[in-house]
């Protein structure tokens, strides 16, 4: 008897809808949502039409914040906001109640919107332009910096830092490697130098930098 392998019957519509109302409910702001995808499925679609929506319930630009992890996320995000935005302000009203367009103001919205809805969907743009500092779509540590600036006695930070970035940092800890592997060369009987010794008995040339700098990150 001959076992036949039955494959399996995708509905490929229904997996869309479904898709469709989960996206959209995590867009709702009046949910606290934990969005977890793979890259490219559309976590970026979903936090643009998040913002999207409070600014369509009237929430001011200013007081909406975004953090990413990284530059790129962050320009990505603030680009999709104000494209949207700029386009809803001359987008013919038909397309802006298709809810078959991606960036009609109807499948934003998950429904079909109000003539108020619409009015204020028209002036958004010209009202995030006009926003003081803009809208805050910033990475985390950006975020922290800025906070740690404002509130810098309170953080027990020096008033006025600045940031390194990697170059420099790299240039100043190279700098330093190189005035305590000079001391130590210098004074066989310094602390330093019983280190050194110790560092070179577990390395070779090629991984000795990258084993004083692992060292460094472990202190």
């Amino acid at each position: 008897m001959n076992k036949h392998s039955v494959e399996p019957i995708v509905d490929l519509t229904k997996i869309y809808e479904q898709t469709t109302i989960s996206q959209a409910n995590a867009a709702d702001p009046k949910t606290s949502a934990f969005v977890s995808a793979n890259a490219g499925t559309g976590k970026t679609y979903i936090l643009v039409n998040r913002v999207l929506r409070l600014l369509l319930r009237g929430n001011e630009p200013h007081k909406i914040l975004c953090l990413t992890f990284t530059k790129a996320a962050a320009a990505e995000m603030e680009n999709r906001l104000f494209e949207t935005l700029a386009k809803w302000v001359t987008m013919p009203t038909e397309d802006l109640l298709s809810i078959d367009n991606n960036e009609s103001l109807a499948k934003v919205l998950g429904k079909e919107p109000n003539e108020q809805e619409i009015e204020l969907a028209r002036r958004l743009f010209a009202k995030s332009i006009e926003t003081p500092g803009g809208m805050k779509v910033q990475t985390i540590h950006s975020f922290c910096e800025k906070l740690l600036q404002r509130f810098p006695l309170e953080a027990e930070v020096p008033p006025h830092f600045k940031v390194l970035d990697e170059t420099v940092a790299t240039d100043i800890i190279k700098h330093a490697m190189d005035q305590v592997l000079t001391k130590a060369l210098k004074n066989p009987q310094s602390v330093e130098s019983e280190a050194l010794s110790k560092v070179i008995s577990f390395s070779n040339d090629s991984q000795f930098e990258s084993l004083i700098s692992n060292a460094l990150q472990q202190k």
